[in-house]
Formats: C-alpha cells, structure tokens, sequence
C-alpha cells in the first residue's frame, strides 16, 4: 500500500498567502495615497511630532537620484521579477519569509503603480524627531522597510532544511 504524504505537503509553500499580502500592502498603499491627494493642506496629527503633508518624489529614498522614472520602474520590475524567479529560494514555507516577502514585494509594487501612472511616488507621513524632520514617506516605504527587517531578522533565525 502508497503511504500518501502528510497533509502540508499538499498545499504550496504559502505562495497564496505571500500574494495575498503583497497585493493587500499595495492596495492599501494606493488607498491611503489618493485619501491623501484628496486632502486639503497639512495634517497635525501630534504636534511637532506626525502630521501629514503631502509631497511629491521623482527619485529613490530621499530624493536622491530624482528624475530617474525609467530606472526606478525597470528596477521595481526587476526585483518583482527577482523574486518570482527565486520563490524556491526564499523558503516561502516559512511564515516568516512570506510575510517579509509580501511586505517588501507590497512596497515595491506601491510604488511602482505610483512611477507608472503619476511619474512620481506620492509621500505624505511627516515625522519630526527630536533635532531631525525625517523626509516624508509613505506606507509603501514602510512596509518595505519592515519587510527588510524581517528578512535580516529572519535570515539570523533558525535555516531551514536543505
């Protein structure tokens, strides 16, 4: 008699899941950026701490390389293509590994609608730190941040089985 396999060996190694998440942060990313476009002036939410302002950026993390459309766009492609390519190799059987994926897949493709359909990315979280005004950003930037963390975090963890 076959022994069938055990059941998780049945089911993808969390591609559902990694996509699910990665459109979600995208989604979410293009939801809050029109809320923001369509608001009038600047937002405290804490004084001299958050408030929301909106800005325009045509370059990469603050503002460097600005004007570079085709660049970033090629590059934002270049890593979604990166990682459909390597799945296998990002051990997405790994909660862990899909959400950082998700997140930075997410953030990436935020962005990149923002490139294509505006030639620019839409920022608006204003955050002032005690002596330093952090350049504004946006939730695309933060899960993209988050998404790297995890990823650093996660290679420091346990490697899976080869």
């Amino acid at each position: 008699t076959a022994e069938l396999p055990p059941p998780a060996a049945l089911r993808p190694a969390g591609g559902a899941s990694t996509l699910f998440l990665l459109f979600a942060v995208a989604f979410l990313d293009q939801l809050t950026k029109a809320l923001a476009v369509r608001s009038v002036g600047p937002v405290r939410l804490v004084p001299h701490v958050l408030y929301l302002q909106l800005s325009y950026n045509s370059g990469a993390a603050w503002g460097m390389l600005p004007g570079r459309r085709v660049f970033f766009c090629l590059l934002a492609l270049a890593v979604l293509a990166a990682g459909v390519f390597f799945r296998r190799r990002l051990h997405l059987e790994q909660r862990w590994n899909r959400v950082a994926f998700g997140l930075v897949g997410g953030g990436v493709l935020g962005n990149l609608l923002d490139r294509i359909r505006l030639g620019y990315v839409v920022d608006f979280i204003d955050l002032h730190l005690p002596h330093y005004r952090w350049p504004t950003f946006n939730w695309a930037d933060c899960a993209l941040c988050i998404g790297v963390v995890l990823c650093l975090v996660g290679s420091y963890r346990e490697k899976p089985p080869n």
